[in-house]
C-alpha cells in the first residue's frame, strides 16, 4: 500500500526538531584539535603542542556526550602492552569538517585525548556520532 498522495513518511525538518534534545544530552566540554602535519616551528612558542585547535577552546568548548563501547584490546608491541578502549562522542550537527582514521583528528574531553577514527553518518542527522579509541598506554600522567 503507498502512502497517501502529497503526504511525507517523515516530514520536512523532522531531525532538526529533534536536535535540542540530542544536544542537551551534551554535557562534557572538549575541544577538537588536529595534530600538526609539520616539523615544530623554531624556536617553539610557549604552550605550542603540536595541535590546531578545530573546534571549541578552553574558555567557550563544545558540548558532547561520551559513552564507553563495549570494545577494548590488550595487546603486546614491541614487548609492551597496550590497553585500548573505544568510545562513542556525539558532537551537535554543526561543526566544521573532522577528519577520521589514522590520521584523525583528536578530541580533548574529561582529561583525555581521544583519536577520532570513524564519523558515522546518515540521512537523518540529530548529532554527529564519532567512534574513537583511547590509548591509554600512550597518556600522558599528570
Amino acid at each position: 500500500m503507498s502512502p497517501l498522495p502529497n503526504s511525507h513518511v517523515i516530514p520536512p525538518g523532522w531531525a532538526e526538531r529533534h536536535r535540542p534534545a540530542a544536544a542537551a544530552t551534551m554535557q562534557s566540554p572538549a575541544v577538537f584539535r588536529r595534530i600538526s602535519d609539520g616539523p615544530a616551528p623554531y624556536p617553539v612558542p610557549e604552550g605550542w603542542d603540536g595541535t590546531e585547535i578545530l573546534w571549541g577552546t578552553s574558555e567557550a568548548p563544545v558540548l558532547v556526550r561520551v559513552q564507553q563501547l563495549n570494545r577494548q584490546a590488550v595487546t603486546s608491541a614491541g614487548e609492551q602492552p597496550t590497553s585500548i578502549h573505544q568510545y562513542l562522542v556525539t558532537a551537535p550537527v554543526d561543526g566544521p569538517p573532522i577528519r577520521s582514521g589514522e590520521q584523525g583528528d583528536v578530541i580533548d574531553v574529561e582529561g583525555r585525548r581521544l583519536r577520532i577514527v570513524n564519523e558515522s553518518f546518515g540521512t537523518y542527522l540529530w548529532e554527529r556520532d564519532f567512534t574513537c579509541i583511547d590509548n591509554l598506554t600512550q597518556q600522558n600522567p599528570d
